[in-house]
């Protein structure tokens, strides 16, 4: 499924959207969130294709059911002695 990828408010928080959706239609708490009606960016997810900080069967589940998914990415690096 290809789909668009919008910077949130919320620090290392997306928005993620089919790429044929207008984020118009969104709920107002999660359209106002939305920082610009720009994506940040367009990915291809598929479930079968796991990608990094992002569950693609997740997104799939969320975007059926409410028409988007909303992803916070937590990374942090752990120094090996």
């Amino acid at each position: 499924m290809k789909c668009k990828m919008y910077t949130t408010s919320k620090a290392n928080t997306y928005v993620i959207v089919p790429s044929t959706s207008d984020i118009s239609v969104l709920p107002p708490s999660v359209r106002n969130q939305i920082v610009s009606s720009k994506p940040l960016k367009e990915i291809d997810v598929d479930p079968a294709v796991p990608l990094i900080a992002l569950d693609p069967q997740e997104v799939h589940k969320n975007i059926k059911t409410y028409g988007y998914h909303v992803q916070g990415v937590s990374i942090s690096f752990q120094e090996s002695v």
